[in-house]
């Protein structure tokens, strides 16, 4: 017993001279530290918590002005005095508890001074979590992200504060679901910004942000081990929604762009969906989203909802990365070919899906890639659409017109000739899939919201194919009984369709303004205007029908006189003032208003005629 107090006592002498040695060789920025905080513990003794208080914020001041400056060396030495001093049992415990509520923030961004300094970085975060009581140091750590989002771009200080986070959701007792919730906002917060607005010089840190995410993702799943029944329940949902808006950001980020590199983390974020009743037709659809969003519990006016912004994009990227990677479909297990037969049989499931897509397809944030296999969906699902008496005239219009317009995006500005040409097979399938009441308001406002005259020309085109069905021109080589010559299907033009065009055709060759279109910048859609306008001319003469009554007196004049006439005029000026240049862009012109003119004065030639029969 003598010999075990006399080897303590050994020790205790040594850890003093230790101590007076570290005394003595320590640097300014030490011994300030040390008298700030001897100056803290002596008010909680003394029971000014006044002066307490005003001694903390001296003491995260100092440190904050220091980091900005402080070498290595320093850094280090001021990291282990605040290590010593918070594991210390002599520490006042009162004022190691007001150091550690105010200190995370300001601590963590030792940690890029040096590779030693973020170890001891993420050794004080986990001493204060050791020390401190975890409800008091969720909404530290979350004050931290806020304080960050201020004054720091490097993501290893948000990552450290992540970790730490996830660390305290282990220790939490009791009010769980509570707590996350109150902890949720900042993380996700923080994870958009470092995400999404990190500066390349510290991409290699990308995959940390995405981990400490994870982690996050981890600690709510322990957590709800512990629950029961209801509260298990909304747990589980508050998991799934912050893992598929994870998915959505780590998608939108510059780690996408390597699809290859980004498998692990999305194999770690799809192992949580089973967990959250989440499957591939719900995700597709939207109802598994919308179900788990009732669960949770989050009400419309929470500052959380606002930060589940990305969960519907979260869930069609789920099975996007699903179609990506051949790796990442092991996961669920789920059988994505039958997904896709249920929604070809199941139109109101169908556009519910279609819908959700549209969100990645619109979206400028999102890879091209994403796109691209998006659209492989769309064609996939639209396949073997069903018949057309099986039409729901009450789908929402809004979705319908967003959705086709997502697709058009796709078709204007993809950068591959491939995606181009999948996704005008797309448009073409999903209008087809739109109630026959409504296919002409929507070409109508598609053609009336672009500005890009090649696609007016070929929404045009589509028009056309409504009003005279290709199926119903086609020649038949099956002779007929009677003559032995070939039997030729009449021409059959669709009544509805065929008045309808025509007011298409008057909003291209007279726009609102009142002036005839602007050339040569809209060339390709007049032309295509003109050659519809021209083949009702003559199918509707053909056939000695007017469904559209374009052969009326009125309508013919009306073309003639408000249409044809001043674009005839414009053609002849532009030609006349490019004739006499001889610059590329004059012979450009030129040579691109040339189609133009063999229409328009065959269209021309066509109402005289028809005006002369009168």
């Amino acid at each position: 017993m003598f010999g075990d107090n006399l080897d303590l006592a050994q020790i205790s002498l040594q850890e003093e001279k230790e101590e007076d040695e570290v005394e003595d060789v320590s640097s300014p920025p030490v011994l300030r530290l040390r008298r700030l905080l001897t100056i803290i513990s002596k008010a909680f003794e003394d029971g000014d918590f006044q002066k307490a208080d005003c001694a903390v914020l001296d003491l995260i001041t100092f440190l904050d002005g220091f980091v900005e400056s402080a070498s290595s060396i320093d850094s280090e030495a001021v990291l282990s005095e605040i290590h010593r001093f918070v594991l210390s049992p002599s520490s006042n415990q009162m004022a190691v508890d007001a150091f550690v509520i105010e200190a995370p923030r300001v601590v963590v961004r030792f940690g890029s001074v040096s590779y030693k300094s973020r170890e001891l970085v993420e050794s004080i975060i986990s001493c204060f979590i050791s020390v401190s009581n975890p409800r008091d140091m969720l909404p530290a750590f979350c004050n931290a992200l806020h304080s960050l989002l201020e004054v720091s771009t490097v993501p290893i200080h948000f990552v450290v504060i992540l970790n730490g986070l996830s660390k305290v959701f282990y220790c939490i007792k009791s009010h769980h679901i509570k707590e996350v919730k109150h902890a949720l906002p900042s993380i996700l917060r923080a994870m958009q910004y470092k995400l999404l607005h990190i500066d390349n010089t510290y991409e290699d840190f990308l995959g940390e942000s995405v981990n400490a995410a994870i982690a996050i993702a981890k600690s709510i799943q322990f957590i709800s081990v512990r629950l029961v029944g209801a509260m298990k329940q909304e747990l589980h949902s508050i998991l799934g929604l912050y893992v598929l808006q994870t998915m959505a950001l780590v998608s939108k980020s510059n780690l996408a762009n390597e699809v290859s590199t980004c498998d692990s983390y999305i194999k770690d974020l799809l192992h949580f969906l089973p967990l959250c009743k989440m499957s591939y037709i719900g995700l597709m659809t939207g109802t598994d989203v919308d179900t788990i969003i009732d669960l949770s519990k989050i009400e419309d006016t929470s500052d959380l909802i606002s930060c589940f912004a990305l969960v519907k994009d979260g869930a069609s990227l789920a099975v996007i990365w699903r179609c990506i990677s051949s790796t990442i479909a092991e996961v669920t297990g789920e059988k994505l070919d039958v997904v896709l037969d249920r929604l070809r049989i199941d139109k109101d499931n169908r556009w519910k899906a279609v819908n959700m897509l549209r969100r990645v397809l619109s979206s400028t944030a999102y890879p091209w890639v994403f796109k691209d296999h998006a659209i492989d969906l769309v064609l996939n699902m639209m396949d073997r659409p069903i018949p057309d008496e099986q039409n729901n005239d009450n789908m929402d219009y809004l979705d319908i017109f967003l959705s086709i317009q997502a697709i058009q995006r796709i078709l204007i500005y993809a950068p591959e000739t491939s995606l181009r040409k999948k996704s005008f097979v797309a448009l073409k399938k999903v209008l087809s899939d739109v109630p026959s009441s409504l296919q002409f308001d929507v070409l109508k406002d598609l053609i009336k919201n672009s500005t890009c005259s090649s696609m007016i020309a070929l929404l045009i085109d589509i028009v056309k194919e409504k009003v005279f069905p290709r199926n119903l021109h086609e020649v038949s080589n099956i002779p007929n009984n009677e003559t032995g010559r070939p039997n030729k299907t009449k021409h059959i033009v669709q009544p509805i369709w065929c008045l309808n065009a025509l007011e298409l055709i008057g909003f291209i060759l007279k726009p609102h303004d009142g002036g005839p279109p602007s050339l040569p910048e809209h060339n390709e859609a007049v032309l295509s205007a003109l050659n519809l306008y021209r083949f009702i001319l003559l199918m509707e003469s053909k056939g000695n029908t007017n469904y559209s009554c374009v052969l009326s007196e009125d309508n013919l004049r009306k073309a003639y006189i408000e249409w044809l006439l001043p674009l005839r005029t414009l053609v002849s000026k532009i030609e006349a003032e490019n004739k006499g240049n001889s610059c590329d862009e004059s012979d450009f012109i030129c040579c691109s208003l040339n189609p133009l003119q063999l229409v328009l004065y065959r269209c021309i030639e066509l109402v005289e005629d028809f005006q002369k029969q009168r």
